[in-house]
């Protein structure tokens, strides 16, 4: 960064490059084709000079109005407008003209203009952020999510490509599809460790908000925790770990353990948390499971009552982190989401979840990963007129804006659970995709391991469709 001295104090001059802005300027009156490079990367706020903001400005009026760009249509174009005459007027722009003898660097010249225009932002960002932490009128928190936001905004945007010409994604399509034939057995999303699940699904799509809901009881977290398990611990499907991370707002990291080992140990969850087991037989397994536990990229933060604010906000700082160490987050799990709260006043706890709703699915997109929140059911199930107690999608609670926001939703039933008497029913579990925007809905039978804290695919791998339509 430059410096500017002046009697007082150095005076730090902000990022810039007007030798390059001049020599972009210069390239875009003499070749078209520059022009069609250059408005792809910059736009006239990415400009240091004012000067250089309103020369680029009109040459794209011109270049989208259709009609030809050079020193003569663009100086006529400059001359209806008072500041052409205080820039320099027709010999400014002719020493523009003759900055540059080839239009060849054009597109490198953009980019430098927009490095250092982001070099700026991030500056502005941070005076900004400094400023209004010197107030201190906005809570840190708020100033945190605030800044992050901005941030992260700045680096999506220099990253965008915009429009895409639809033969490079077709192509990119057919070689997908081309993979999935050669070996059939290959699900596109992110493998929950379910085959009959994964086979619905096509597995879960970065940037889908998927809610799993279920009344008290019936094992909700217990499902959340094992698709968990199975992407970041277990390697059930032989494929590379992959990391996870899980906002627990119901239970402490301790029992979140406790759950893991159960399943992978294959020790009664009740006797882990009394401290019974056998010490020969059980103790092998357990330290081998806590083992497998302890090298795992799995994350976990137990804070209760957190908002949809204070998640977005450490998911982004924990996905960024990962980014940068070459392990991108690949899942991130809510238990539970009618535990959060929204940022502001509301006049009903729908409007609130609407809030929390459309900011997970916002989260979903903004890191491209799947987003699971985990939601309490009415008691609409619990009711003599339901047939079969069987759960619906506007059994979940407050459901409103969850309904739209999700991009699948997942119940889960246990007949059992209302019928002890029929004992073939203790262990089944019927998970139904109620809604799924991208696919068929339908039932997934599995069995149901309360003692291990585990859900297993039934021995007969049957998907059950029930009345199979597309998803809304």
């Amino acid at each position: 960064m430059a410096e500017k001295t002046t009697k007082n104090r150095i005076e730090k001059i902000p990022p810039q490059a007007m030798d390059v802005e001049k020599a972009l300027i210069g390239a875009m009156l003499i070749e078209k084709e520059a022009i069609a490079k250059a408005v792809d990367i910059v736009t006239p706020p990415d400009f240091y000079s004012e000067v250089h903001k309103h020369i680029f400005s009109n040459i794209c009026d011109l270049y989208n109005e259709n009609k030809s760009v050079d020193y003569t249509t663009l100086s006529e174009r400059l001359n209806k407008n008072a500041i052409f005459a205080e820039i320099g007027g027709a010999l400014y722009l002719s020493t523009l003209v003759d900055s540059v003898q080839t239009a060849v660097n054009a597109e490198q010249y953009a980019q430098i203009i927009r490095d250092k225009s982001i070099l700026r932002q991030i500056i502005a960002a941070g005076s900004a952020m400094t400023g209004e932490a010197f107030n201190e009128v906005a809570a840190p928190d708020e100033i945190l999510e605030k800044y992050q936001s901005t941030l992260l905004n700045i680096s999506q945007t220099n990253t965008s490509t915009g429009f895409e010409r639809i033969g490079t994604i077709a192509g990119d399509t057919l070689d997908l599809l081309e993979r999935l034939h050669s070996n059939k057995t290959e699900i596109p999303g992110l493998h929950t460790g379910f085959p009959d699940i994964d086979s619905l699904t096509a597995g879960l799509q970065p940037g889908e908000l998927i809610i799993i809901g279920a009344r008290a009881t019936m094992g909700k977290t217990t499902f959340a925790l094992n698709i968990a398990e199975n992407i970041a611990i277990s390697n059930r499907d032989k494929i590379p770990l992959k990391p996870v991370a899980i906002f627990s707002l119901e239970m402490v990291k301790e029992e979140l353990i406790r759950r893991f080992l159960a399943s992978i140990s294959k020790v009664n969850a009740q006797n882990l948390k009394k401290g019974i087991f056998n010490k020969k037989q059980d103790w092998t397994r357990i330290t081998s499971a806590m083992s497998l536990i302890a090298q795992a990229p799995l994350y976990v933060d137990d804070t209760s009552a957190l908002n949809i604010m204070d998640i977005r906000s450490r998911a982004r700082k924990l996905a960024l982190e990962l980014k940068n160490s070459g392990t991108p987050l690949s899942l991130l799990i809510v238990d539970h989401m009618h535990l959060m709260s929204g940022t502001g006043r509301y006049d009903s706890r729908v409007l609130e979840l609407g809030e929390i709703s459309a900011g997970l699915k916002a989260l979903a997109r903004d890191l491209r990963i799947p987003v699971i929140a985990v939601a309490q059911l009415n008691r609409s199930p619990e009711k003599g007129d339901r047939k079969g107690n069987i759960p619906i999608l506007s059994d979940i609670r407050e459901s409103g804006a969850i309904e739209q926001d999700a991009d699948v939703v997942m119940l889960i039933h246990r007949d059992w659970y209302y019928n002890k008497t029929d004992m073939d029913k203790e262990k089944k579990a019927t998970i139904i995709v109620a809604k799924q925007r991208n696919g068929p809905v339908g039932d997934v039978i599995l069995e149901f391991d309360g003692e291990h804290s585990r859900f297993n695919s039934a021995s007969d791998r049957k998907n059950i469709p029930a009345d199979i339509k597309a998803g809304s």
